[in-house]
């Protein structure tokens, strides 16, 4: 899901969990007190998730790091090894997000999605 539709479903939950408690404070019919009881639980795990999921993606996005290829030419590899399965290659001035380090290789992430390790002496972190 993309960021946008993390925040407006999250909102949509806390304030439907906000009608709810109204309901629950405003409302004195046995048949409302008792649907809004139901209720409650379900839409406040659902508002607890939504929240974490925001607070993890807005996380990740802040920590993100963004890298740029500075040498002519670098073949991605599916491993971080020199006899890894070749999958792409990538030319000088790419832009691609380093997720991960691991014994001198990085694993990258280009913005089509595609992942691999490249070594890490071969982009700059900007």
């Amino acid at each position: 899901m993309s960021m946008i539709t993390i925040v407006w479903l999250t909102v949509a939950i806390y304030f439907f969990f906000m009608a709810l408690i109204a309901i629950r404070i405003l409302v004195r019919k046995q048949f409302w007190q008792r649907m809004v009881r139901i209720l409650l639980i379900p839409v406040l795990i659902a508002l607890v998730l939504m929240a974490s999921v925001f607070y993890l993606r807005a996380q990740d996005q802040t920590s993100t790091k963004y890298a740029i290829l500075l040498v002519d030419k670098v073949d991605v590899m599916g491993s971080p090894s020199e006899d890894a399965t070749l999958l792409f290659s990538l030319h000088e001035g790419v832009k691609f997000r380093v997720e991960q380090f691991n014994d001198g290789w990085a694993k990258i992430r280009l913005d089509n999605g595609d992942v691999g390790w490249v070594k890490k002496d071969v982009f700059e972190i900007i």
